[in-house]
């Protein structure tokens, strides 16, 4: 077992990294929701909205497939154990060969997107083809916008390298450009094209660039200037390729069961598709805040475990990760159900985005709500299989959790709930996702502290029961308009929450109030 000392630092490490991360999330997410703000009041859920929704989804997905999912969780590993055993010199020369394969393949992707890009949005909204305006219209925008998955993927690689040697603020900080000028260029842009969304689209291009750009000076600044070199036969490399394949699916379960709800929306009438996007939104407020950061930030610190053969460090971290992430999920997702409505409606309802769109979009954010903890739960074991360099296992249940999320959607599409239950069927699948995770996991690695993660999950779990009533008296009670009292409501049950879980002694709450102090002292 780790030393107390150890398990501190460790706990630390992983704390103030996912500070960093969820700070600087916070920072893109609140700039996201204005984009989507923007995006609401200019163009509703309209065909126009409904065309850039499913022409942006593509290059996204290709994002978590090849970029920030299946890439990071293949090369951090890879990369740290070759840092940890022979410097940064070899890590040099494997960065510089992962650039320039990444370049080409994914230069070549980009063009292959472009040229076909018709038949990939029959592929991924089969149902826009009885309506000629959405679907030519998602045609053009999926070809200005597809080379973003280059430009995402090399600034997932410089990622991956930063976030091995401690830089969590630049990688971090990348996202928030992406907002900014994707809302500059909707405000800006669109008046100049005859159809207004394309400046939008111009603007993810844009932010791309500006996402790789922002890393290279801390790039520079540890030697690491991307150079071209074709030693594709080095052993890291094939190390990298032989995981990043099935992680590719592993690891992006989520977005892939995103994607065929997409498609399956494709046929419900229009405005389903746009309704789905923003619940989404607000739905990955929380989950890339906090469990996305967590999961980011334990990723180094599971890799030199694995790489030094420390089990018992390992099982430590992973139950951190695990406590930390549904400390912080589990509240939010009881406050999304209870606040949906009036936080759509404060955010959404203007412009063109009317009550009706805020009463559908609330109903979907309700259904994704529900699978918030098993989305981020997952997060971090799916971290902890690739650390252990074990990418098959998470593909065979990412492909049951597939095959649950379509039946599910199917059947559930059907019914009175309609787009929401597309929603519903991805917490379902999200839930048997997780279940499988940790059945498989527990019985390949031994002494996680199950007894210690159950424990935290009661104390989380009254702990948020009760700022869940103080939200509600609070919110029915208070005085004033819809800002005044969501404001109220969501202060009083933090602090709510917050008294809680100190008065029910939280170890998560006081490993991050101990962290906090420490950065101030």
């Amino acid at each position: 077992m780790p030393s107390d000392k150890s398990i501190k630092h460790d706990s630390s490490r992983i704390t103030r990294a996912a500070g960093t991360l969820a700070g600087l999330t916070l920072l893109s997410r609140l700039l996201g929701l204005v984009r989507d703000m923007v995006i609401a009041y200019l163009f509703g859920t309209g065909p126009a909205a409904d065309a850039f929704f499913v022409a942006f989804r593509i290059p996204n997905v290709l994002r978590r497939l090849f970029a920030e999912g299946a890439l990071t969780v293949s090369f951090v590993p890879v990369f740290t154990g070759y840092l940890h055993r022979k410097g940064k010199s070899e890590g040099r020369k494997i960065f510089n060969i992962s650039f320039t394969l990444l370049f080409l393949i994914l230069l070549a992707v980009s063009f292959l997107g472009t040229y076909f890009s018709p038949f990939v949005i029959k592929i991924v909204a089969p149902g826009f083809s009885a309506d000629p305006i959405r679907f030519d219209l998602a045609v053009l925008l999926n070809r200005v916008m597809f080379s973003f998955i280059l430009l995402i993927g090399i600034a997932a690689l410089a990622t991956g390298v930063l976030q091995s040697m401690g830089y969590f603020f630049s990688t971090g900080a990348a996202p928030v450009l992406l907002n900014i000028f994707m809302i500059g260029s909707a405000l800006l842009l669109s008046p100049f094209f005859a159809r207004p969304v394309i400046g939008l689209s111009v603007g993810v291009i844009l932010g791309g660039v500006a996402q790789f750009l922002i890393q290279l000076p801390y790039l520079w600044k540890e030697g690491f200037t991307p150079r071209p070199d074709t030693g594709f036969s080095h052993p890291a490399v094939s190390e990298v390729m032989v995981l990043m394949v099935p992680a590719a699916f592993g690891a992006s379960v989520y977005q892939i069961n995103i994607l065929i709800t997409q498609i399956l929306c494709s046929f419900l009438p229009t405005g389903s598709v746009s309704w789905l996007w923003y619940a989404d939104r607000f739905f990955e407020l929380p989950l890339g805040l906090f469990a996305v950061s967590v999961a980011t930030a334990v990723l180094p610190s599971l890799s030199r475990k694995a790489a030094s053969r420390d089990s018992s460090g390992f099982a430590y971290v992973l139950s951190y990760a695990i406590r930390a992430t549904l400390f912080i999920c589990i509240p939010s997702m009881l406050g999304l159900i209870l606040l949906r409505e009036p936080l759509l409606g404060l955010v959404f309802e203007r412009g063109v985005f009317g009550r009706e769109d805020t009463i559908r979009t609330a109903q979907a954010l309700l259904c994704y709500s529900l699978g918030l903890p098993a989305v981020a739960g997952a997060r971090v074991f799916v971290q902890a299989y690739y650390a252990m360099k074990d990418t098959r296992t998470p593909v065979f249940i990412a492909i049951v959790s597939f095959i649950v999320n379509f039946i599910s959607g199917v059947l559930l599409m059907r019914g009175p709930l309609r787009h929401a239950g597309l929603a519903l069927a991805t917490s379902i699948s999200a839930y048997i996702n997780l279940l499988l995770l940790v059945l498989i996991f527990s019985r390949r690695v031994k002494g996680i502290p199950f007894g210690e993660i159950f424990v935290s999950l009661v104390k989380t779990s009254i702990a948020a029961v009760i700022m869940s009533i103080i939200v509600v008296l609070i919110f029915k009670g208070a005085p004033g308009n819809i800002a005044v009292r969501l404001i109220m409501a969501i202060s009083g049950g933090i602090a709510g929450f917050i008294a809680a879980a100190y008065f029910l002694k939280s170890i998560e709450l006081k490993t991050i109030w101990n962290t906090v102090l420490s950065k101030r002292t």
